[in-house]
């Protein structure tokens, strides 16, 4: 051929193999230009290229008259051509090894990764098996070079000594290509020293791939996070400036501009978790996100975030496309300094369930999983509440005390190494090393505190090792001492695949610092936030059975874990925004549960909040924390505990301090004191509450009648207050409240009014029914207590309908006149039909006529204005609302009308069953598929399907147990279902694609999104 003055390099961006040249131009400061080939497209078998490349391959390289072919052929002569600087050592033995290395990576991982390999492992194993595929022979191939590095005579900053050479050229695009597939590498020390070097390097930075991506390309975000796109001027000019000058950002042909998805508004991009708004309180600091800008990239931390409960429900619901590998990745690059340490310690931690892929994930969950179940956990209640007795036996006659350091955190630690079977010993030893664990893992030390910390995992990890090492023997020695770490021990040695030697340690280690750690964190957030609200603290005092409701409230007010990390393996939408693959991901879990889209007024502390227990703080699904019911336990024990001894506790002025890191977070100190003189000389007895989420019908306030007043004939208006005159919190339209009669159950009234202020209700009273409303207006009379649960609301007004028809027959105008006033308010259009027999019998008419104007429609009966519902449905908008509240002939027939309209849709309230509730467990033996926890579940004649996911631990809510008001509804993925709720229309029940778990029931097999 005829020399070019330039060299030419033919490649595609994301070609490992090209990376590598690319890399080793920029080392050598060679200029060249750039024929991009599309190797999607199949540009590597046109003409043009097979012209320049026979086999069809990428790169070639034109240069110096030839045309070269292979990556480490192309390096080779590089380097043997222009020998300055050098990328193979002079030495015999050092080339040899730098050689080994190279192909190691070459002939060994990258072949397994060709998209023809690819393709073939898809049509035999179908769409996920890409992904395995990729993440299991990448990390094997990792690991192994991970060993080959294990040469501290050879291995310096980089592969071989402290200058990049041949086999960094290699390592640094198969990293690249790991970080795609999701492949977690972050216990590969060595490596990742070598990654953290070469980041900082301007030739590895010129030749990253996301600066030659095509107009449309999603951007790869690898290694710590660097941003290649045009906008990101800091960036390229420092690049510029670095050492290879011109010669290595300009002679490489400069990337075409495209579609950056990093843009975004100013606060996303600068973001970063370490500053002081974060950790000062990260709810608050991404209130914001959720407004306005529910995902973003934050370039300083290199990651992409997400603020909002159902995206990152949705997240968590995904494993497979959301990988959890990095979920134990350093976010702060260990020195050189700091891995030296961990490598002479042989430190190695590995998979734990928490950043463990599926299906090895799953595989091992199952057979630890027995040892968690709210059955087992109940028979360590008794050790825990004897633990927290004698904490309080040693500060109770004090008057002061410092919570975390004499209770809160001994006893979690104590329960942790119980469950586990290690002898409590040391417990100061590992308070430092805990400590150590949260820093290396999620804090930002300064490179001074690097080597410190290091020492501090690497002690945590021998004394693991040591430990574990003693239980072993005693399981080889034919002994079965207690514990769960013994119970895997035995595993181990019938099922060492499953439950492998490296896991074990792992395990170890991971679970002293899960199990303690974040339940002391989370118990010195509660006590802090319950005392800092007195009225709520003498609420638990006087009613100790709101205590759990109190612990399930403080973990989603202020919960321990705040943060958790994903990282996609395929492009992937989250709230419309795309996520390449590889896209490390932060899910601030703390910002989700203050979504009020999620939760009603969720800055507020409310500990009769209905629906805490949907708090994402112990994450969800496959993922979701395994002791999340023992920490809820011991939380409950110590708050119940300490409330009966010391209800007159009080907290000190004092500025709370946190330790810095992204994801766990609890004060080091909660400084309180009393007067001894008044404790209380006898206390009620201790109460032993159900493992588990709360249960709602225990959520009771005590409130005062303050007004009732006649609203028509036979209707009661009822006003509600607090007796301690704080207000009520805020309630949204459809509403309703569940007043306890004397007997315990329960009857269910709309709130009506407006929102804000004391609560209103209208009870109809009908002397053929139940009861409970001629015991209502007999009884509750201004100055009367009344124990109400809620505010819930199963029937939510959507305001995004483009219309609405609002329907009330009777006393269901009370939710309805509730949605009619919040539309009028908002300006949205509707109509307002209210039927009732005689005017007199009609509740809140003339507000209605006074409020709702040309809006309103009556239809009363005597009057001989019937509601034509046919024509009412025939006439409606494609895409209104309709929202109904009356008799049950009323809403039937609704439902039957809208069925035939599917542009329309229904949305009603029953208040009364249609049946025996106690006969609703009774049906066919059927099993129910938990897809997002991977587990299968029988449920009996007998048991509802509710009872049973309860049982296996799985938190779902529940309101009436009745089939009347959805709170127990679950997405069904497949099945045949037996409908026996009063909840579902037509239309929905038609669909198959949910379930009321409190009642209805399958036929067969049924897969739920659980």
């Amino acid at each position: 051929m005829t020399a070019v003055e330039r060299p030419v390099l033919h490649d595609y961006w994301r070609s490992s193999a090209s990376y590598r040249v690319r890399i080793a131009l920029a080392l050598k400061g060679i200029a060249y230009d750039r024929v991009p080939v599309d190797l999607l497209a199949g540009e590597q078998r046109g003409a043009a290229n097979m012209a320049v490349n026979p086999q069809g391959l990428v790169p070639t390289l034109e240069i110096d008259g030839l045309v070269l072919t292979q990556s480490l052929a192309i390096i080779g002569y590089l380097d043997e051509t222009r020998p300055d600087p050098a990328l193979l050592p002079a030495d015999p033995a050092g080339r040899a090894r730098v050689r080994a290395l190279a192909l190691a990576v070459a002939c060994e991982i990258h072949p397994l990764s060709n998209p023809s390999v690819l393709s073939r492992v898809e049509a035999l194993g179908g769409p996920d098996a890409r992904v395995r595929w990729n993440r299991e022979n990448i990390a094997r191939g990792l690991e192994s070079v991970e060993r080959l590095l294990d040469h501290p005579g050879f291995t310096g900053r980089f592969c071989h000594g402290d200058a990049p050479g041949l086999a960094d050229c290699t390592l640094i695009p198969q990293l690249y290509n790991a970080a795609r597939w999701g492949v977690d590498y972050t216990h590969l020390t060595r490596i990742r020293a070598v990654e953290a070097a070469c980041e900082i390097h301007p030739a590895f930075a010129a030749a990253h791939p996301d600066r030659f991506a095509p107009d449309g390309a999603p951007a790869q975000v690898a290694g710590r996070g660097k941003v290649c796109c045009n906008r990101n001027e800091k960036w390229h000019s420092r690049a510029r400036r670095d050492e290879g000058g011109d010669a290595v950002m300009d002679g490489a042909a400069q990337p075409t501009p495209f579609a950056c998805p990093f843009h975004g508004s100013e606060a996303g991009r600068s973001f970063d978790p370490f500053g002081p708004a974060y950790q000062a309180d990260p709810a608050e600091a991404l209130r914001w996100s959720r407004e306005s800008e529910p995902v973003f990239f934050s370039e300083p931390l290199g990651y992409w975030v997400v603020s909002r409960y159902d995206d990152i429900k949705a997240i968590f619901r995904d494993p497979i496309l959301f990988s959890p590998a990095n979920a134990l990745e350093k976010i702060t690059p260990p020195s050189p300094e700091a891995v030296e340490v961990l490598a002479r310690a042989n430190y190695a931690m590995n998979r734990t369930l928490v950043n463990e892929d599926e299906p090895a994930h799953m595989a091992r969950r199952r057979v630890l999983l027995d040892a968690f179940t709210p059955h087992a956990l109940a028979a360590h209640r008794p050790m825990v509440r004897d633990l927290v007795r004698g904490r309080l036996d040693a500060i109770v006659d004090k008057g002061r005390s410092d919570l975390v350091a004499d209770m809160l955190w001994d006893v979690p630690l104590t329960v942790a190494l119980h469950f586990l079977g290690v002898p409590p010993d040391d417990m100061d030893k590992l308070r430092s090393f805990s400590v150590a664990h949260t820093v290396n893992t999620w804090g930002r030390p300064s490179p001074d505190q690097q080597v410190a910390v290091a020492e501090g995992v690497a002690a945590f990890w021998t004394y693991s090792g040591e430990v574990l090492a003693r239980m072993a023997a005693r399981v080889d020695a034919g002994e079965h001492p207690h514990g769960w770490m013994y119970d895997m021990i035995a595993k181990n040695r019938v099922m060492p695949d499953i439950v492998t030697d490296n896991y074990l340690h792992s395990m170890m280690m991971a679970i002293i610092v899960a199990a303690h750690e974040t339940t002391a964190l989370a118990s010195a957030n509660m006590f802090r936030r319950l005392l800092e609200d007195r009225a709520q603290w003498d609420a638990i005092c006087a009613d100790p059975a709101l205590i759990p409701a109190a612990v399930e409230e403080c973990l989603r007010h202020s919960g321990s874990v705040v943060a958790w990390r994903r990282v996609a393996t395929a492009d992937a939408q989250v709230a419309g925004v795309t996520i390449p693959a590889g896209g490390k991901i932060l899910m601030v879990t703390a910002s989700a549960n203050h979504d009020p889209r999620q939760f009603d007024n969720p800055d507020a502390l409310d500990i009769w909040r209905d629906n805490a227990a949907d708090h994402l703080t112990f994450g969800y699904g496959a993922h979701q924390c395994m002791g999340k019911n023992l920490g809820r336990m011991e939380m409950a024990v110590m708050l119940e505990e300490v409330s009966r001894r010391l209800p007159h506790l009080r907290l000190e002025d004092q500025a709370f301090t946190y330790l810095p890191n992204i994801s766990f977070r609890g004060p080091e100190a909660v400084w309180v004191h009393w007067n001894p003189a008044l404790n209380p000389a006898q206390t009620a007895p201790a109460r032993d509450f159900p493992v588990g989420a709360p249960d709602r019908k225990a959520i009771q306030r005590q409130l005062t009648v303050t007004e009732a007043r006649p609203l028509a004939d036979g209707v009661l208006g009822i006003t509600l207050s607090d007796p301690s005159g704080r207000a009520l919190p805020d309630w949204t339209p459809g509403a309703h409240l569940e007043i306890v009669l004397p007997d315990g159950e329960g009857r269910r009234y709309s709130l009506c009014g407006r929102p804000g202020g004391d609560w209103q209700i209208a009870v109809l009273r009908e002397d053929a029914g139940r009861g409970g409303s001629r015991w209502m207006h007999e009884n509750a009379r201004p100055g009367a207590t009344l124990s109400v649960r809620g505010p819930r609301n199963h029937f939510r007004l959507d305001e995004t309908a483009p219309a609405h028809i609002l329907i009330a027959g009777g006393i269901g105008i009370t939710p309805i006149l509730a949605m009619a006033d919040r539309l009028k308010a908002a300006g949205l259009p509707y109509q307002l039909h209210y039927a009732g027999r005689f005017a007199a019998h009609m509740a809140f008419l003339d507000r209605a006529r006074a409020d709702h104007g040309d809006a309103l429609h009556l239809h009363i009966a005597a009057d001989g204005g019937r509601a034509d519902l046919p024509a009412l449905v025939a006439e409606a908008a494609p895409g209104t609302r309709l929202s109904a509240c009356g008799p049950a002939r009323l809403l039937e027939e609704l439902d039957r009308l809208v069925a035939a309209r599917p542009d329309l849709t229904l949305a009603f309230e029953h208040f009364t069953g249609g049946g025996d509730a106690g006969a609703l467990g009774q049906g066919q033996p059927f099993n129910a598929v938990c897809a997002d926890s991977g587990l299968t579940l029988e449920v009996p004649d007998g048991r509802t399907l509710l009872d049973v996911l309860r049982g296996a631990g799985l938190d779902v809510p529940s309101d009436c147990e009745e089939g009347l008001c959805g709170s127990c509804e679950i997405g069904v993925q497949s099945g045949e279902i037996e409908h026996r709720d009063r909840v579902l229309t037509a239309a929905e029940r038609a669909a198959g694609d949910r379930i009321i778990t409190c009642c209805s029931r399958a036929r067969g097999r049924l897969v739920l999104s659980i």
